[in-house]
């Protein structure tokens, strides 16, 4: 009994140790996702597989970027110096050496101290990025279109007060000179209303985009090209 359960169990064993590895494409894009979602040290792990199966020296800036953005200060300096050993005519070289220093500068000061975590937001939740200034965009926008409303209404109201000029015939001059005055007043109403609700609602759309911008995270800039090959991509970070 016991000899056969040794022999199932190294059966499992072999065809567990006969699967092949993750494929670097795998494990890169698994990194990128964590990436995205803000899981920086893991998405370092998963890069870090992706070029031990491919050796793919672009992978490298990727490593370190997650480790800068995860602040393990001392792997994200190694990571960079290891990315120009291997790409020695990087044309990001001189930005790679400015990151170096400051990460090196980052472990000497915090000696890789993590950064303070932000209060959570009243129901458990932390607070959002750029929700401000969305939600802002928003009630200036609203208030573009209500000026943009009464805008309509005294146009309306001067093609009103055009009609009934037109109509008054014959008319009293003091009546005339009242059509006149409630005419120049509708326009100068009209005018100001137009300019005030498209200046609200431009304003409007600039917060609500700025706010977006904010929320977002911040995205890897090289991506593998091949075995030795390099793409470098630039973005702001």
């Amino acid at each position: 009994m016991w000899r056969g359960v040794l022999v199932l169990t190294l059966a499992v064993a072999s065809e567990a140790s006969a699967q092949p590895p993750a494929s670097s494409s795998e494990a890169y894009a698994r990194g990128e996702q964590q990436y995205q979602a803000g899981e920086f040290l893991r998405a370092a792990a998963s890069f870090e597989e992706a070029y031990a199966i491919e050796r793919d020296p672009s992978i490298l800036f990727n490593v370190a970027q997650a480790y800068r953005f995860g602040r393990a200060c001392a792997k994200a300096a190694e990571s960079y110096r290891r990315y120009l050993a291997a790409v020695s005519d990087a044309p990001n070289a001189q930005q790679v050496r400015d990151y170096i220093v400051e990460e090196d500068l980052c472990v000497r000061q915090a000696g890789e101290a993590k950064p303070p975590r932000a209060e959570p937001a009243p129901g458990g939740q932390p607070p959002e990025r750029g929700r401000t200034r969305r939600m802002g965009g928003i009630a200036l926008g609203a208030a573009g279109a209500v000026a943009l409303g009464a805008g309509g209404y005294f146009t309306w109201q001067v093609s009103d007060l055009e009609r009934e000029r037109r109509a008054c015939t014959p008319c009293k001059l003091v009546r005339l000179e009242d059509l006149d005055r409630s005419g120049r007043r509708a326009e100068l109403a009209q005018i100001v209303a137009y300019g005030v609700g498209g200046l609200a609602i431009a304003g409007g759309v600039w917060l609500y985009i700025a706010g977006h911008r904010a929320r977002e995270a911040p995205s890897v800039t090289l991506v593998p090209a091949g075995p030795g090959g390099v793409v470098v991509g630039t973005l702001r970070f």
